[in-house]
């Protein structure tokens, strides 16, 4: 059974963001050197499709080494929570 939707960021890709924050932006290898219990590159990458498919993050649009960053500051992100 595939997992329910869920609306708003879970705490993975709450803590890509806060490091991409950190960072400013980053690849994929970086981001995923500084995320705790450390995945996989497949995964981090896949978790960076999905929140860029849904706006939260933004990448430069190369194919390979590919770099992200956050779409909003953390300043705007707290102060619409």
């Amino acid at each position: 059974m595939a997992r329910k939707r869920t609306t708003g960021l879970t705490g993975r890709e709450i803590e890509i963001l806060r490091v991409l924050w950190e960072l400013g932006d980053a690849p994929v290898e970086q981001i995923r050197q500084r995320l705790s219990r450390t995945p996989t590159a497949s995964t981090v990458r896949r978790l960076l499709s999905i929140m860029a498919d849904r706006g939260v993050v933004l990448d430069d649009g190369k194919i390979y080494g590919r770099r992200f960053r956050p779409a909003d500051s953390a300043r705007t992100v707290r102060t619409s929570a």
